[in-house]
């Protein structure tokens, strides 16, 4: 993928010369900072077109009001609905949207009538099953940042969404990382590796994610640092198949293990015969 600024000032184009639908225009200039990435989005659009194309139907400027740039007002009830301080709450649908630098306005239009990524996820078909395998979306739906709305509907608030897509990486960061911050995620690491290491020796068989939403809520009861079990998985339990290994290694071979130590100290010294 290769990004070019067009020559017409204010806008620029993302191009992928593999897509026959790899040109994706953003109505602001190449520095414009966008929460999520121009060649992510662009990327979204280019599987969104080919989807549609497939279909046989009719061709769609999709750039033009998916990507809220492109739209009169599209910026500002972005930044609106995800301001600390108003309150807002997405369904699934609209969270994925967010994640991926599209206009959630843009499910109220024909094009995505009916459109529930829940409900049609496994039809490769349909435009659901491009959001449903993107690892934004994967990574929101196994978040504790979720909860049961109306109609028993999976729904999430801002402040919880802008939480967990800044915690995973999902939103460009606006400031380089001072030391400050260097040193608290080394601290965090540290603490999730110790954390990690007590829980695997207890429960050598813990999943991944058991082990993680443990170390979440103790995070914040004991430290009061409030971190994603998602995002503990992703970003901070590296190694974990290794230790893992290692623990059951150790629980299984632990006490022969031990005996074999215990014969060879009596043999190096034995002990005193009783008279």
């Amino acid at each position: 993928m290769q990004q070019l600024k067009r020559t017409k000032e204010g806008y620029f184009q993302i191009i992928d010369n593999i897509s026959s639908h790899g040109k994706v225009w953003f109505n602001k200039d190449e520095k414009h900072q966008r929460l999520v990435k121009p060649s992510r989005t662009a990327f979204i659009i280019y599987q969104i077109s080919s989807c549609w194309e497939k279909q046989g139907k009719e061709s769609i400027p999709w750039d033009n009001f998916l990507i809220p740039e492109n739209i009169r007002g599209g910026e500002t009830h972005i930044q609106y609905s995800l301001s600390k301080n108003n309150y807002f709450s997405f369904n699934l649908n609209q969270a994925a949207f967010v994640l991926l630098g599209l206009d959630f306005w843009a499910l109220t239009t024909k094009y995505f009538e009916g459109f529930d990524i829940e409900k049609h996820r496994d039809d490769e078909s349909r435009l659901e099953h491009i959001f449903w395998r993107s690892a934004e979306y994967k990574a929101l739906r196994s978040s504790n940042c979720l909860h049961r709305g109306l109609d028993d509907i999976w729904m999430t608030d801002n402040k919880d969404l802008v939480g967990f897509a800044k915690e995973e990486g999902f939103f460009s960061a606006k400031k380089k990382h001072s030391f400050t911050e260097t040193a608290r995620t080394r601290r965090q690491q540290q603490l999730i590796t110790k954390k990690c290491n007590e829980i695997l020796t207890k429960s050598p068989k813990a999943k991944k994610l058991q082990v993680a939403e443990e170390i979440s809520d103790w995070l914040e009861d004991v430290h009061q640092i409030h971190l994603f079990a998602s995002s503990i998985e992703r970003n901070y339990l590296k190694g974990f198949r290794e230790l893992k290994a290692e623990k059951i290694y150790i629980k299984n071979n632990g006490k022969s293990r031990k005996e074999k130590f215990q014969k060879l100290v009596d043999l190096l010294d034995p002990p005193p015969e009783e008279n």
